[in-house]
């Protein structure tokens, strides 16, 4: 097996550049930010080569790491700010949902109803292969990164 070729510290695998493995050691031991999963997201979206990969998979990947990316944003503040206690099951999801849906703040709802909205999308294109989604997917994984980055400005 050919090995991967090294530039500036850093890893190349398939037409992406990585950090150095022991970077990404380094980094393991550090906590692992949500927004990294948005950055991904926009980064496959935009940078991502359309020779190198089927680009249906590109955007129904992009659009699963902008559903978990809001949804550990939202999980993780509600957590610290809120009182949301994680059930550390996937129940958490939906109560996520409802504990926005029932804020009193409407920025609040605003968001409960977005995160829904990432969940179907994401939903649909982990589990159906022939999705109907409202709109091309292509669109619906720009759609999708965009509501996840509204998502990360209204908590911060």
């Amino acid at each position: 097996m050919k090995k991967p070729e090294k530039y500036m510290g850093r890893q190349r695998i398939a037409s992406f550049w990585f950090p150095a493995t022991k970077n990404i050691e380094r980094e393991r031991k550090m906590t692992f930010e949500p927004a990294h999963f948005l950055y991904l997201s926009k980064c496959l979206i935009k940078k991502t080569p359309k020779e190198c990969f089927l680009s249906e998979s590109v955007y129904r990947t992009a659009i699963g790491r902008a559903y978990y990316a809001a949804f550990l944003e939202v999980r993780n503040y509600a957590a610290k700010n809120d009182g949301f206690i994680s059930s550390k099951t996937g129940k958490d999801h939906k109560n996520l949902e409802i504990h926005f849906n029932r804020s009193a703040d409407y920025s609040f709802r605003q968001i409960g109803h977005k995160l829904a909205k990432l969940k179907k999308w994401r939903t649909l294109s982990d589990y159906e292969m022939s999705p109907n989604f409202e709109i091309p997917i292509e669109k619906t994984a720009k759609r999708a990164v965009r509501e996840a980055t509204q998502i990360f400005s209204k908590l911060n």
